[in-house]
């Protein structure tokens, strides 16, 4: 009998794949095992320990061993207090070759549940001769024993589980693309099973979520709640200030600066961390939209309150649905047909660029703003693209005004895409001759009341139609007395545009880097990864000529340098009075990677010669490819390892509270 060539080409894949699994992957272990080195285990003793004390809420540690051994790798074993704890664990060494002078390996961060972090590859050149650990921990903790010279032997299902898909996509792609191009629903399917399985990944990982929030308390006073949640509460009582039973909310009030974080802990009062506070009261300043879209009317329904975690799985879903007919859209409007494999390609590379994963990450109100933002933008611009010339407008203009008025409620700063919008329907509301008053009318009726609306609500809260409630902010730092700096602004602009990541030892090889932003002066800042380490959007330093050399483009010439505008200053605003951190991107990489997605296409599509246009797919493939490569190192390296376990657990509030707050004590220090 004779067997199919593809099914020879999968059983020699399958075979490689594992032969390398055994062998490549695991070749640290056959390192150690034959190097000939002694296998040692040392227990640890108390003359061992020279650092034991509690600081800043952290158990420190600090041992000193004594060696006379070649060492290759180390294997650290832990009693803990709470499993649940990562211990950070700094390793130095001193060998023969510099006996005076520690080398300094990278931090470790140990995890009991992850097998491979209680290794640590030491390499010393001759024999060892001194080793220190300097370790840390929420939780208390004991070093019982260290091993030298071991190593594990694993074999990792996921990982060849990846590399298999992978590559049987790379080996078989004329057969898959050959497959979709004769079965146009099999296309369909597809998109809907990733979009499917997305939400049911995403919403077990967040189903927990709503239990750090019940009867939790945080220490220093902070009094970590679900904003929207207790919002919608507020809501269905009549009212849109926030109940605190916890403590007095005149309280605050009475500090000579209740925005100083360190006279807050200084006293000790409680409060509620990142509501708005204003005349002894507790208000949301975070975006309505969320709460009058799904919360409220879920909560109306059913007689119950909901979490922000179920408002970042909704919009997230209908952000991928709604991206998704945008792309098909601008494919179809362009006349670009691409291979299956590219077309899925490039619209998975669209979300990472637009960081939507990212913003999955930690399900909060935080992310629930931005998410829903998103969404009501990228649905407004879906509209755009259905208007049609000659025809009834009228539905989709009131649908843009709607979606216009609803981002605005969520996040004000959008407020600037008013004008690019405005260009776009220009035609369909002016002509020469005379104004289209229903077209007009419709579109600019519902944004009025949502203006209304949004004025009246400022007022009630904080007695000025103009004023969101962001000096209002009960946070780390004292933003009501935030102001433009020039310094700040220009540092902040070049790490949000610029910011590399940094190469490391491990997988995947590469982190973050600090904010570049130290003008004495404290805002929040965290790790970033900068705009241009994106390659999709790459394309936007070309535009000059791709716009130039195209008469026709003259308004898309106009909107781009509107939105380009827009964008920066958005991000002025956004390191001026809030700070400057990857989420923030999210302001602005929508519509850059739209624009990009929108060029890339007229590049792919202007060219009448069928190898330049081979050429250029090339191009777009290899972009593409490179994107998806570092977007998803990015976001692996963004996955704090504690949260992978969310929804085994009963309670997941120390972990995802000390990833939300205990990060910004440490940036704060």
């Amino acid at each position: 009998m004779k067997i199919p060539k593809n099914l020879k080409k999968l059983f020699l894949l399958i075979l490689v794949i594992i032969l390398s699994e055994l062998t490549i992957f695991n070749f640290r272990y056959y390192e150690v095992k034959f190097s000939g080195l002694k296998h040692n285990s040392i227990d640890m003793y108390e003359n061992n320990l020279v650092v034991d004390k509690k600081e800043d809420n952290y158990y420190k540690k600090k041992y000193i061993i004594a060696l006379n051994d070649k060492v290759k790798g180390i294997k650290i074993n832990l009693k803990q207090k709470d499993t649940n704890e990562e211990i950070n664990i700094i390793t130095k060494f001193k060998d023969e070759s510099n006996r005076y002078t520690y080398k300094t390996l990278d931090e470790v961060r140990y995890m009991p549940k992850y097998k491979n972090r209680e290794y640590i590859v030491l390499n010393s050149q001759k024999k060892c001769l001194l080793m220190e650990l300097e370790m840390s921990s929420k939780s208390k903790f004991n070093l019982d024993s260290i091993e030298l010279n071991t190593w594990y032997f694993e074999f990792n299902i996921f990982r060849v589980s990846m590399i298999l898909l992978i590559s049987s996509i790379i080996i078989f792609k004329k057969e898959i693309n050959s497959f979709f191009s004769k079965k146009s629903k099999a296309k369909i399917i597809t998109y809907i099973c990733f979009i499917t399985i997305s939400t049911l990944i995403y919403s077990y990982y967040s189903l927990d979520y709503h239990t750090m929030y019940e009867n939790c308390k945080y220490d220093r006073g902070m009094v970590f709640k679900d904003i929207y949640s207790e919002f919608t509460r507020s809501l269905i009582n009549g009212k849109i200030t926030l109940d605190f039973k916890e403590g007095d909310t005149r309280s605050l009030s009475v500090l000579n600066n209740y925005h100083d974080y360190s006279e807050r802990v200084h006293v000790g009062e409680s409060y509620i961390y990142d509501a708005a506070y204003y005349k002894g009261k507790y208000y949301c300043y975070y975006g309505i939209t969320p709460v009058i879209t799904i919360l409220l009317p879920l909560a109306l329904l059913t007689g119950r309150v909901f979490y922000s975690n179920l408002i970042c799985i909704i919009y997230s879903t209908l952000i991928m649905i709604v991206l998704l007919k945008i792309y098909l859209k601008l494919l179809d409007k362009l006349k670009i047909k691409f291979g299956f494999l590219l077309e899925f390609l490039g619209y998975i590379t669209i979300l990472l660029t637009m960081e939507l994963f990212f913003l999955k990450l930690i399900p909060n109100f935080y992310q629930a703003v931005d998410l829903c933002g998103i969404f009501w933008l990228l649905f407004a611009i879906l509209q755009i693209l259905n208007l049609e010339d000659n025809k009834s407008n009228t539905i989709k203009l009131f649908l843009i005004g709607v979606s216009y008025g609803l981002m605005v409620l969520t996040r004000p700063l959008y407020i600037f895409y008013i004008v690019p919008i405005i260009i776009v329907i220009w035609k369909y509301i002016f002509n020469k001759k005379s104004i289209n008053w229903k077209n007009g009318l419709v579109f600019g009726v519902p944004i009025i009341i949502m203006a209304i609306f949004q004025m009246h609500y400022n007022y009630s809260r904080f007695e000025n139609i103009f004023e969101f409630g962001q000096r209002y902010q009960i946070t780390i730092n004292d933003t009501s007395s935030l102001k433009f700096d020039l310094g700040i602004v220009i540092n902040g602009i070049l790490s949000f545009l610029f910011n590399p990541p940094y190469i490391t030892r491990h997988f995947p090889f590469v982190g973050y880097n600090n904010a570049g932003v130290n003008n004495g002066n404290v805002i929040f800042t965290e790790m970033m990864f900068g705009i241009l380490w994106h390659p999709f959007i790459l394309i936007l330093l070309s535009i000059r000529n791709r716009i130039n050399n195209n008469p026709k483009l003259k308004r898309l010439k106009l909107i781009t340098i509107v939105l380009l505008l827009a964008s920066l200053i958005q991000l002025i605003v956004d390191i001026t009075y809030a700070g400057i951190i990857q989420r923030y991107l999210s302001d602005v990489l929508p519509i850059l990677t739209l624009l990009s997605l929108v060029y890339w296409l007229i590049y792919l599509n202007e060219s009448k010669s069928k190898e330049v246009k081979k050429d250029r797919l090339k191009i777009y493939k290899i972009v593409c490819l490179i994107t998806f490569i570092m977007m998803s190192m990015f976001l692996y390296i963004s996955i704090d390892p504690r949260l992978l376990d969310i929804g085994k657990y009963k309670s997941i509030d120390k972990r995802v509270i000390n990833y939300v707050i205990t990060h910004s004590l440490e940036f704060y220090k």
